[in-house]
Parts: C-alpha cells; sequence; structure tokens
C-alpha cells in the first residue's frame, strides 16, 4: 500500500488528463491517506509485509481527482500488527483533527467502525469482512456494496445495473 501510495499521484496523473481533459494533480494520495486516516512512513514501508499479504483498491468511479469512493482490503498476515498501525495512524489523526469522532455504525446489519470529522476530510469506514480480510473505505455506499457481494457470492457481475451499463458504453 506504502509503495502505490507513492506513486499513485504520478499514476493517475495522465490517466486524470484523458478520462477529465484537464491536467494538473490536487495531491491525490494525501487527500485519500488524511480521508482514510492512513500514513506513508518508514516503518510501513519496512514492515507493511509483515502485517499484510496484499492489497486491493477499488474505486465506484475514475474520477480519482473530484473525490470518487476509494476501498482498500487489506489480505491480512498479522491481524494485530495491522490493527496497531492502524491505531498509530489514528492518534495521528486525532493529534490533526481533534474533532475528530468514532462511531459505529451498522451497514447491511454488520457493524462498521466509522472515523471522521464534519468537514468529511477524515471519513473512515472499517469493517472485518472475515478473519482474513479488513475493509477501509471512504463512503458508507462501498462498505454496503462489499457486504452484499460477500451475502451473494455467487451472484454475477453482469446481473448488475451499474456493469451492464458500463458495458454498453465500452
Amino acid at each position: 500500500l506504502v509503495a502505490l501510495a507513492d506513486d499513485v499521484d504520478e499514476l493517475l496523473r495522465p490517466v486524470g488528463r484523458i478520462m477529465e481533459e484537464r491536467s494538473g494533480t490536487r495531491d491525490l494520495a494525501g487527500r485519500y491517506e488524511r480521508q482514510l486516516g492512513v500514513e506513508r512512513l518508514g516503518l510501513a514501508k519496512t514492515l507493511g509485509h509483515v502485517a499484510v499479504k496484499g492489497i486491493a483498491l477499488l474505486a465506484s468511479d475514475p474520477f480519482f481527482r473530484d473525490g470518487t469512493d476509494l476501498t482498500v482490503l487489506f489480505h491480512l498476515r498479522s491481524k494485530a500488527t495491522l490493527m496497531a498501525a492502524l491505531g498509530t495512524y489514528e492518534a495521528r489523526t486525532r493529534e490533526r483533527r481533534p474533532d475528530a469522532k468514532v462511531q459505529t455504525v451498522t451497514l447491511s446489519g454488520k457493524p462498521v467502525r466509522r472515523l471522521f470529522t464534519a468537514d468529511g476530510e477524515v471519513n473512515q469506514y472499517r469493517v472485518e469482512l472475515d478473519d482474513e480480510v479488513l475493509a477501509l473505505a471512504t463512503s458508507a455506499a462501498a462498505i454496503e456494496a462489499l457486504l452484499a457481494a460477500q451475502a451473494e457470492p455467487d451472484r454475477s457481475l453482469a446481473e448488475l445495473g451499474d456493469f451492464q451499463y458500463f458495458r454498453a458504453l465500452y
């Protein structure tokens, strides 16, 4: 995740130009880090492989610069190590944003931890999908989509209206 975050502004700038027909960067990695309450630290670069086997990034649309829903799925190697790192990041977020609040919300019948500020600069939803996967997302809708997919693992992507719409376009 750290290496990917290091490259995300550079990687997405050309895509953004093509998709949105305008150039420039808006500190994408930094903005999503603040919103998710995570940081790129030297320790994370060195020890990240101890905490996770792998990650997946999911987005609701290609408009990263304008603020798409972003979800990070962690395939856990050591849940305790990742949770300790997330606790450290949250403490730093609370130092920077003392107005940050934590609440538990219920999404699709499952308790989800939310760290947020009223202005949305911090907006982290955290849920354990199972013993091996933890998700951080910037929106409740993203978590609900994950939980819906988990509830119907045999459902075909081709059945989804969004997929059909985008297939018709592209």
